[in-house]
């Protein structure tokens, strides 16, 4: 139903006016049919500016009150707006200028709710994607605090094992050195022995 509406809105557009009500009238039979009241509301709407267009006004203004009465069953906002403004200028063609006026406020009310709508809509998405984008950089924040962590606890353990590397060393090195003071000290103690050995053994 919403696709041989969306035709009859192309043919509205490009004024062809019969082809237009030709699929407008088929969308209200199928939604009729299958029970779409949007879709009835709708098409409707589409009939009753059609009717303007052709010159068929109080044709229109029962199209239009149908869709009206549609609309308001199932609180469809969206067209309410376009069926106000049709029945404004319906009642304006026929000389009605009270109930063109009426209309014609609640077109306008009906605009401006639909605006504002928009606009809080629009605001919802723009804070919603302004934190979505908020926990994205709080997120890379936190795997590159996470990171500069690791990174130091890694340098943190490369120092430390330098440093155990180093403290070994120094003590390999160290017993090493006394060891081999220890040698050299028996050697020289041993070589004194001889010497005092051959002394008396050439007295």
């Amino acid at each position: 139903a919403q696709t041989l509406n969306n035709i009859a809105d192309l043919y509205i557009k490009q004024e062809e006016y019969t082809k237009a009500v030709e699929f407008a009238a088929k969308s209200l039979k199928l939604a009729r049919e299958i029970g779409d009241r949007w879709g009835m509301a709708d098409a409707e709407k589409n009939l009753g500016l059609l009717s303007l267009r052709t010159g068929s006004t109080r044709q229109a203004i029962t199209h239009l009150e149908n869709a009206l009465e549609t609309a308001n069953e199932i609180n469809a906002r969206d067209i309410k707006g376009n069926i106000f403004n049709g029945l404004s200028e319906a009642y304006e063609k026929m000389k009605d200028f009270e109930t063109s006026l009426e209309y014609y406020k609640k077109f306008k009310a009906a605009d401006d709710d639909t605006i504002n709508e928009n606009n809080r809509n629009k605001i919802l998405e723009l804070n919603a994607r302004f934190n979505s984008e908020k926990k994205d950089r709080e997120l890379v924040l936190l795997r590159q605090t996470r990171e500069i962590q690791n990174l130091e606890l890694k340098q943190n353990r490369n120092v430390k094992n330098f440093l155990f590397v180093v403290v070994a060393l120094i003590i390999v090195i160290s017993f090493l050195f006394y060891n081999r003071r220890r040698v050299n000290a028996r050697m020289a103690k041993e070589k004194q022995r001889r010497k005092k050995l051959e002394s008396v053994s050439l007295m």
